[in-house]
């Protein structure tokens, strides 16, 4: 029987760590300091340089001083400090508050806020995506070096005119564990994201099945109907397929649509939650409601369901 790592964020003792941690007076005093200087960073529409700016375009208007207003213009563009503010923003945020939660729940987790994977496994799961971006790479300190990102992926279609549209096709969270598994070739189970003609399953950029694989069915019709699995190997797909792995599949299939990839060295595995996590706020609401408790909060069953889903795989290999 392996460590059971997903006990950590089902524990309660975690969350109240984290709720001391918060609302000690050491931290409140820092973090009401840190918040008052992140709302400075903030887009200001009664900042000086702004009234300045709104006072002198109105004024050109009225005059035949074009030039000058293609000047005021290329001020306001190129000193503008938005840039210099949000780097500020984002290393604000990190080393006052997604650090100290990390540090927290797995102590010795690393961040890089502005990187992500490798986009070889992105691949693994939207084959047939054209483009990506991603950020907030966070190695977590436990046996297995889980890694998670947040990763948006989109393709361009042409309709009736000759203008490219972006078409999102991911717009979420993914985690990858470096684990050896015994699948000889890939196992991928997919979201179903319609109907095609005919009634059969239509995947989109998650890709449909290849020549090399075969597709599984279940016994639960409730699963067969939100996913499609596809694999090169058979039997090591029938043998992870076990009744928790369906219930943990079939409760997000009802949130929100999932994918995953286990290759012999790595597992992959995509919640398109339509939104990333761990965003730096922006607004100053945003900054005065931003809370660890909260954070923490917006994580904890994806992870707490990953390692459930990691622990079963290692109890089958």
């Amino acid at each position: 029987m392996t460590e059971k790592h997903q006990n950590v964020f089902t524990d309660p003792e975690t969350a109240k760590k984290i709720a001391q941690l918060e609302n000690s007076p050491e931290m409140q005093n820092r973090l009401q300091q840190v918040k008052a200087d992140m709302k400075t960073k903030t887009f200001n529409p009664l900042s000086v340089r702004f009234i300045v700016m709104v006072i002198l375009v109105m004024s050109l208007l009225r005059t035949t001083y074009y030039p000058l207003l293609f000047v005021a213009i290329a001020w306001w563009v190129f000193t503008n400090p938005n840039d210099k503010n949000q780097t500020d923003l984002d290393e604000s945020y990190v080393n006052n508050f997604l650090s100290p939660l990390l540090q927290t729940v797995f102590p010795g987790t690393t961040l890089n806020y502005l990187e992500g994977f490798d986009r070889g496994f992105y691949d693994c799961i939207l084959p047939k995506s054209h483009r990506c971006s991603s950020s907030c790479h966070i190695t977590f300190a436990d046996k297995y070096k889980t890694e998670f990102t947040n990763m948006q992926s989109w393709h361009y279609e042409r309709h009736n005119t000759k203008k490219s549209i972006k078409v999102t096709d991911f717009y979420g969270q993914v985690f990858l564990v470096r684990l050896p598994t015994k699948v000889k070739g890939r196992l991928r189970i997919v979201p179903v994201i319609g109907k095609r003609w005919g009634n059969s399953k239509a995947h989109g950029r998650y890709g449909d099945r290849e020549k090399d694989e075969v597709e599984i069915q279940t016994e639960s019709l409730e699963f067969n109907d939100a996913y499609s699995i596809f694999s090169t190997d058979e039997f090591y797909a029938r043998l992870i397929l076990d009744p928790n792995v369906i219930t943990i599949l079939n409760n997000w299939a009802q949130k929100m649509p999932i994918s995953l990839y286990v290759a012999g060295e790595y597992i992959v595995l995509g919640f398109d939650s339509g939104r990333w996590l761990f965003s730096t706020p922006t607004s100053r609401k945003a900054i005065e409601d931003i809370s660890i408790a909260n954070e923490y909060e917006k994580v904890r069953k994806l992870l707490a369901d990953f390692y459930d889903l990691i622990d079963i795989f290692i109890e089958k290999a």
